[in-house]
This record gives C-alpha cells, sequence and structure tokens, in this order.
C-alpha cells in the first residue's frame, strides 16, 4: 500500500504517471513528470541537426504534450532512455523473496524456539511469506493458526475479520457480517474476549443467545428492572452523605463511593472540604442527576446491565474523569456487547476513541471489517482508516497495528 488513501492509493499500480491525461497546464506542479520530460526532449531535437521522423512527429503535438505511449516509447528508444515499464516499475501487491527456502527455513526454526504467547505473530510473519506464491491454501492455513493462538482481542478482531474476508462469496450467502459461524475462530463475540486457547478455537461457541423452539430468538429475563431508581436493600440508614447536581440530591454511601477509586477517596476521605460535608456539590462534573443515580448504585451491585446505554455512556465518562477503572472496564464490555451493525458502531466509534474505550473501539473495527470491502464506501469509515488523524486516535487506544494495515492493503490491492 503506497499510501493510506485506500479507495484511490489501490487503484494504480504505478509509483507516478509519466503522461497524466488529466493535467492541464493550469493544474498542479507545472504538468506533471511526462510534460516537463517532453518540453525537454523537444528542446534537444530542436538544436540537434539531424532531424528524425520521431521529431517531425513531435512538431505537430499541442501545446500540452499530450502523446499515446507508442509515441512516447520511440522517441524514448531512439535517445537509449529506458521504457516506459522501468521507469514506471509495478508495485507488487506481496512480497516475493529471492532465496524463499532459506527464508521458510529461517521461520520454521523460529517458531520451534519461541514461547507459545509469540507463535501467532510468527504464523503471521510465514503469512507474508506465503501470500506472493499461486496456491493460497497455505496463506490460509497459516492465517488460521494465527487467528487460533492469539491472545489479545485485537489480534483476534483483525484475524476473525480476515479470515472472513477470505471466504468464498457462495460461503456468505444469506448471513450478515456479525452472524456467528458456529465456531469460536470467527465468532464476533468470542473476538472479544481476552486470553490464550489455542485448543479451544476450533470449539463449537457458546454465544449468549438462547434460541427458542421456534428458532426466534430469547433472552433471559434481567434480574433487575430497567431503572436507574431501583436499589437493593434500599435503607436510609445506609446513606451517610448526598451528592447536589442542579436541584436533586443523589444519597449514597460514603464508603461506596471512596471505593470507586482513589480520587474519590481522596476526596471523601482526605484533606479536602468534601470529606467534612454531608452535602457535596458536583453540578460542574458533567453528569446528570440520572447517571449519579447510577454511578450510585453501581457502587453497591458492581453491574451496569440495568442501565440505558446513555447513562452508560455518562459512567464511562465519569470514570475516565475520575478514575474508576473497575466502572470503565465494565462499561466498556457492556457497551461493546451493543455494537451488532453499522449504525451503532458508526455512533459509538467516537465515544469508544474519545474516553479510549478499549473493548468498544474493537467492537466497532469488527463490524467495519467484517462489512469489508463495502465498508469503504462509506466517507466515516475511509476517514477512520485512512487519515493520520485517526491513526494516532486509534494508536492511544491500542488499535493501531501492524496487523490492521496489513489487511486494509491485501483488501486495496483486491
Amino acid at each position: 500500500m503506497r499510501s493510506l488513501k485506500m479507495m484511490e492509493g489501490c487503484k494504480g499500480t504505478q509509483v507516478y504517471s509519466v503522461n497524466n491525461p488529466t493535467t492541464t497546464n493550469g493544474g498542479g506542479a507545472g504538468g506533471g513528470v511526462g510534460e516537463k520530460f517532453l518540453q525537454h526532449l523537444q528542446d534537444h531535437l530542436r538544436v540537434n541537426p539531424n532531424w528524425s521522423k520521431s521529431h517531425r512527429r513531435y512538431e505537430s503535438l499541442p501545446g500540452n504534450y499530450n502523446v499515446i505511449s507508442s509515441d512516447l516509447a520511440e522517441a524514448l528508444a531512439n535517445y537509449g532512455l529506458p521504457q516506459l515499464d522501468l521507469m514506471e516499475p509495478q508495485i507488487e501487491p506481496c512480497l516475493k523473496f529471492v532465496h524463499f527456502v532459506e527464508i521458510l527455513a529461517d521461520a520454521y526454526r523460529k517458531m520451534e524456539n519461541c514461547p507459545q504467547f509469540e507463535r501467532s505473530g510468527l504464523y503471521l510473519e510465514q503469512c507474508a511469506i506465503f501470500r506472493g506464491l499461486p496456491d493460497l491454501k497455505l496463506f490460509r492455513r497459516c492465517l488460521t493458526l494465527a487467528r487460533q493462538h492469539a491472545v489479545d482481542v485485537h489480534s483476534k478482531v483483525m484475524l476473525s475479520a480476515w479470515l472472513r474476508y477470505d471466504r468464498r462469496e457462495d460461503e456468505l450467502i444469506g448471513v450478515t457480517a456479525m452472524d456467528c459461524c458456529g465456531r469460536i475462530m470467527e465468532c464476533s463475540k468470542s473476538s472479544l474476549v481476552s486470553g490464550y486457547n489455542p485448543e479451544s478455537a476450533n470449539d463449537p461457541c457458546s454465544c449468549p443467545l438462547i434460541l427458542g423452539e421456534s428458532g426466534n430468538p430469547n433472552f433471559e429475563e434481567e434480574s433487575m428492572e430497567c431503572s436507574t431508581s431501583f436499589s437493593l436493600n434500599d435503607d436510609e440508614d445506609e446513606y451517610d452523605m448526598y451528592f447536589c447536581i442542579g436541584d436533586d440530591e443523589v444519597k449514597c454511601n460514603r464508603y461506596n463511593m471512596a471505593s470507586l477509586s482513589r480520587p474519590f477517596k481522596a476526596m471523601l476521605y482526605g484533606s479536602f472540604m468534601e470529606s467534612q460535608r454531608e452535602r457535596i456539590y458536583f453540578t460542574q462534573n458533567e453528569i446528570s442527576a440520572k447517571g449519579m443515580r447510577a454511578a450510585e448504585m453501581f457502587s453497591r451491585t458492581n453491574s451496569v446491565d440495568s442501565f440505558d446505554p446513555n447513562v452508560v455512556l455518562e459512567l464511562l465518562l465519569l470514570a475516565n474523569r475520575f478514575c474508576c477503572e473497575e466502572m470503565k472496564s465494565t462499561c466498556d464490555a457492556h457497551l461493546a456487547s451493543l455494537v451488532d451493525d453499522m449504525d451503532s458502531a458508526m455512533l459509538l466509534i467516537e465515544y469508544g476513541l474519545e474516553e479510549t474505550a478499549y473493548l468498544l473501539v474493537a467492537a466497532c473495527l469488527q463490524v467495519f471489517l467484517r462489512e469489508l470491502p463495502y465498508s469503504m464506501h462509506n466517507p466515516n469509515v475511509i476517514r477512520l482508516f485512512c487519515s493520520s488523524e485517526a491513526h494516532e486516535r486509534l494508536a492511544l487506544v491500542g488499535h493501531a497495528s501492524f496487523l490492521l494495515y496489513s489487511f486494509l492493503s491485501k483488501v486495496g490491492s483486491g
């Protein structure tokens, strides 16, 4: 991949265009390399006493010097200059090794001596070796082994999407991008679970979806109401403080709230004025009274399953601001479980990048990658993958890797 402009950068096969037919005299850098070359060639022919047939042909050219390739090739040959295919070499879509056997032997030697957790990267190295071969069975086999030995969520998401992309089109008829294929290796839900377990990669997946007798999905009933006003063991004696947000007062237990993070503990039990107050004014912290009630409930239950997505997003912001790591990871996992199509992915990806939510961004990327190549027609997806600013944001969350852009280059090269 010559550039990150996926839609344009992967269409051509040349480093530059010697004679770009779309170039005009008034645009770009003075007409391009081809026009400048022909202008110098004409100047040389004018002062050369040996008028050739090729010179007379160039005399009749219009001012923009646009010529057909055969004429240019003949002119180049007359003066001993290289042909167009040498001046503009084609870029190979994959590596082609001169000493193939030695490279492959070295890769297998590394595999024998490497730790288990590093095998996925070495299998990817073998993928790069086999990608240049006409038969793609070895490439797909190494890709499968790389997914089987993947440890982190990012690698699992990338490799599962790549395996799905390399399937035959007839194997994907009647299924959506996020449909489960029945195996853990390509299951979208299993890819979001971190851990190393190569033996279970080919096992049937256990998606948390229960099918009824009619074949329609039935979800287990929630043990809680979907309301932030619900409380467990609602004993007034347990509450010893209030967070005041606007005209609302949210009653809380000081010890439970302090257990959420060290900043909360310092505020409620340290040397700050809030440690001596029964009522703490919290209006300027960009959280609603509903969100604060959810935070209080989380301090007792460690669960966000009963909250609306908008409330969970508020909790995620609060968790980032006050370094509540457990709350952040719980909100991150819950929001990631809600991403199941392009609409939800496009809606939540910005929240994930802004709040550095690792699993949420992984779930959104998974949708985009499993929808390839069609998702690349969306300008927002193009901007996410192709701009330098987006690359920095992905890197900040931990999702900008060689594996990601290697996969995108495969898609761009067809």
